[in-house]
Parts: structure tokens; sequence; C-alpha cells
């Protein structure tokens, strides 16, 4: 709507009404649309303009991000989105460029600098609801520029329906962190971290302490606190300051159930932390993805002092016991950043062991310890002979059978001529058995 200003807080906005962005970063909107009652009517010379001096909403990006997606609600026959870079004077620098668009919603991936300004490029006669206000501002110079080219623009009174929603960008991949990146803290993946990761962060907290309270991590600013993937939490952090009072504090994790429904799916046993050094404790809490990191304290402080709108949590009275859920209240805008972090490791076999420090074996669930030696493999079946080999056997086995008539013919002679001609007939068959072994021999 016209005559708001500033820039609208996507995240601060879902937090009101209990819903949370999935990633670590909120969004913001900057730019401004509206529809066909909300411009006045006016025709454009064409060219490139940078939105220098705006009336309404910022134009301006508040950080450096990425642009994930843009709308243009005029009735150009067609633009680009252009993001600029003021200069000197009234000269300005395009740095990225949209293709051409007609009206409506489009997803983009265009980084963009703290300071950098909308802009468009539009074609000469282009009709469109654009100048709301005579001391809005646009720097216009001729033609469709190309990013990386510097020019000194004509200011004109027009103000442009675009808007775009800037994301931030933690690790400088390029990627918006809330729909485009599901590992912001790492910059080799745009899909879920590489187990394994940590969940939340530690920092020095505030001095004084709380009341018994749990806390689920919702968002925090380039830090993941859900689960990326199914695994087991293997340790967890805390960062004590110079707190001295009573109390103990322990490790939760909490399954979303909607809206500000929590379960809680594991926790640590309760710990008194050592003042003034980052505490870390051993911990066994198998996860599925999605669950978010948290903490109980019965008086150790756990959150910062300094508040932030993308920095958000919720908090339930009392320590709900494991398996039980109750509804949390969100923090709203004024959220905290909380001190606790915990290591993710994958599980592989599913066996509740982290496969990183917990488990030798992480192919076999049977055991944690160092992976059995594998089977031996069966022995081989035999050869199977060859059709000459086979050949040659039958021929052997031919010859002896006539060897054995040969003898037994020569133990039945009787008479000196009869006994000499059995005694040929053995020699012989001998000579073919010899023959027959070498044939089989050669063979098999």
């Amino acid at each position: 709507m016209k005559g708001m200003r500033g820039i609208v807080a996507v995240g601060a906005a879902l937090a009101c009404v209990g819903l949370a962005p999935a990633q670590a970063s909120a969004s913001d909107v900057i730019g401004e649309v509206w529809g066909s009652s909300g411009g006045i009517g006016c025709t454009l010379s064409g060219g490139t303009y940078s939105q220098s001096a705006p009336t309404g909403n910022e134009y301006k990006a508040p950080y450096d991000g990425v642009l994930t997606s843009w709308t243009n609600s005029g009735t150009f026959f067609g633009l680009k989105l252009k993001v600029t870079r003021l200069g000197a004077a009234s000269s300005f620098t395009v740095v990225a460029s949209s293709d051409l668009r007609g009206e409506g919603t489009y997803p983009v991936r265009i980084p963009i600098r703290q300071g950098d300004v909308l802009g468009a490029s539009v074609s000469a006669n282009s009709f469109s609801e654009c100048a709301g206000y005579t001391d809005s501002t646009a720097l216009r110079a001729a033609g469709d520029l190309a990013p990386g080219t510097t020019v000194s623009g004509t200011p004109e009174n027009v103000l442009l329906p675009i808007e775009a929603v800037i994301e931030r960008d933690v690790d400088n991949d390029g990627y918006g962190d809330e729909t485009q990146d599901q590992c912001p803290s790492s910059a080799t993946t745009q899909g879920p971290c590489p187990l394994p990761t940590v969940l939340g962060q530690t920092f020095a907290p505030a001095p004084s302490g709380g009341a018994t309270a749990d806390y689920v991590v919702v968002n925090q600013i380039g830090f993941p606190t859900a689960a990326q993937q199914d695994g087991v939490i293997t340790g967890w952090q805390y960062a004590a300051g110079s707190y001295s009072g009573a109390g103990a504090i322990r490790l939760k994790m909490f399954r979303p159930l909607g809206l500000n429904d929590y379960r809680v799916v594991g926790a640590d046993q309760p710990r008194t932390p050592a003042s003034n050094v980052l505490n870390s404790w051993p911990v066994r809490i198998p996860v599925r993805q999605g669950d978010r990191i948290g903490i109980h304290t019965t008086g150790p402080p756990v959150a910062s002092n300094a508040s932030d709108a993308n920095n958000r949590y919720a908090v339930l009275a009392g320590d709900l016991a494991t398996g039980s859920s109750a509804t949390f209240t969100p923090s709203g805008g004024t959220g905290r950043r909380m001190n606790v972090a915990a290591t993710l490791e994958a599980d592989a076999d599913g066996d509740g062991f982290g496969d990183t420090s917990q488990d030798k074996c992480p192919t076999n669930p049977n055991t944690q310890g160092t992976c059995p030696p594998p089977s031996p493999p069966p022995p081989s079946p035999p050869p199977q002979p060859s059709a000459e080999c086979l050949k040659a056997r039958e021929g052997l086995d031919d010859a002896k059978q006539k060897l054995k008539k040969a003898k037994s013919k020569l133990a039945m002679a009787e008479g000196k001529k009869r006994k000499k001609k059995a005694r040929k007939k053995v020699k012989k068959a001998k000579a073919k058995v010899k023959k027959a072994n070498a044939a089989v021999a050669e063979a098999c």
C-alpha cells in the first residue's frame, strides 16, 4: 500500500501469527507494488531507471543478500528488473539484470549488496501506474543497459511499481538462505548439510539467570537449528559466562507438531556448567529430519542480551517430559539468540549411534564395535571337463576294459601256443592303456 514506509519484514510477520520459516534466516521485501487504483498513470520515456529516491517503501537493499523473487505490478508491455549501484552525483551502475517479463511475480537468484537499489529497463512509450508522488525520483538513462555499465542519469519523477524479496546469504554461495539454500552454513552445498554438522550457536550469554523453562530454537540467523536429515545428536555445547547462581541446564530435542506445538523427543541429563568456559557433553539422542534443537534451564542464562526480530524461539514454563507435547509461546519480534549447539551425525544403519564418533561399524546395526570380518566366499565349483577331455577319458576306460579281458584270457589259456598268443594280446592292451593315459593328460 502506498504511504507505508520502510522495509517489510516477512519473517517478523510470520512470527506474529506463530509461523516460522523453515530455514535459518528471515527475508525482507524492498520496493513497492500497487493495483490499478494505487498509482498515477504515465507514459515513460523508455530506458533504464534506478529508483534513487522513492516515496514510500524502501527500494534499497538493507544488507548483503540474494534477491529470490520479484514482482512487476505495472501495465508495462514488459520490463527487466535491474539491480543498480548509485555513484557520485546522478551516476549509477547496473550490476545485474533479469530477463524481460510482463506483469507478475517471478523467481530469480540475483546477489545484491547492502545499499544497492532496485531499478528497471522499459521500452519507449510504455504505460504504467508509475508515479505515486511528485517527490519520488528515479534516475534514467537511454537504452537497456547491460550489467557493468556506468552512466550519468537524468532525474525523473517516477516511482516504479516493482518489488523484490531479499534473503540473507550467510555463506556467500549466491543462494538465498531461506528458500534456495538448505545448508546456509556451508558454501559447498545447497542441499542438506553434510553430516556431521552443528546445529545452533554458542556465545557468552546474558549475565542474569532465568526462570525454569524449556526453549525451542526456531530461527537463528546463519545457523541451522533443525536436523536436515535423520541422524543422532552425539554431543552438545553451552558457553558459560560469569553467572554464579544455582541451577542446571540440559539439551532437549523438539519435534514440531504444527503452529506452536512441540513434542520432546529426547533430552540429556541435567548438567551444571563451569563458569567462563565452553562446556561440552556427550549425548546420544536419535532424531528425525525437522527436529529442532532446544535447551532447558533451571537458572543459568541461555539467551543473548540483544534482540533481533530475525532470531526467534518458543518458550514453555516448566520442564516438559520426553514424549510429552505442549503449546509454546513464540518470542515474536523481540527474539534473542539461544546459547546452545549440538552435533548431528549420520546413522546409516539406524542403530541409534552416530556414525562418526559412536559407531565403528556404521553398516551393521548389530554391533557398534569393529565390523566383523566378512564371511569367506563359498568354494568355487570344480571346472567342467571339455568335450575332448571326456572323449579321452572314455577311450582310457575302454582301453582298461580290454586290458582286463586280455589278462583274464591269459589266465585261462592252456597250452604253450595259446598262452603265447594271450601274452601278446595283454602286451598290446597295455600299450593302448598307456597311449590312452597320455591322451587324457593332454586333453584334461
